[in-house]
């Protein structure tokens, strides 16, 4: 079920970023979109790549093979990481997810 909300957060993504919707909440940094507006091709590949990886670790959740889960799992983990290094800014203040 949270890889299957995952593949859907991955496809809601190309929506809840509009041009600019940088903020201390987002923490979205500048460089997702293009001058014109449009998302880069490089955010949307990670997206892509995000929904294939998430896409695999249900498929492996439902066949029960637990090295595999956790194997895929690790692949899935590195996915989210990477787009968050390359698009999201460090969060610098405390607030509720704190506690």
């Amino acid at each position: 079920m949270h890889a299957e909300m995952l593949m859907q957060v991955t496809k809601d993504m190309r929506d809840i970023f509009p041009a600019g919707s940088t903020s201390k909440k987002s923490r979205a940094k500048s460089n997702i979109w293009r001058k014109d507006g449009a998302l880069e091709p490089d955010f949307i590949n990670n997206l892509d790549n995000l929904y294939d990886q998430a896409l695999k670790f249900h498929n492996l959740a439902l066949t029960q093979d637990f090295n595999a889960i956790k194997k895929q799992a690790d692949v899935l983990t590195k996915s989210c990481k990477a787009c968050h290094y390359l698009y999201r800014g460090i969060r610098v203040d405390r607030d509720q997810r704190d506690y």
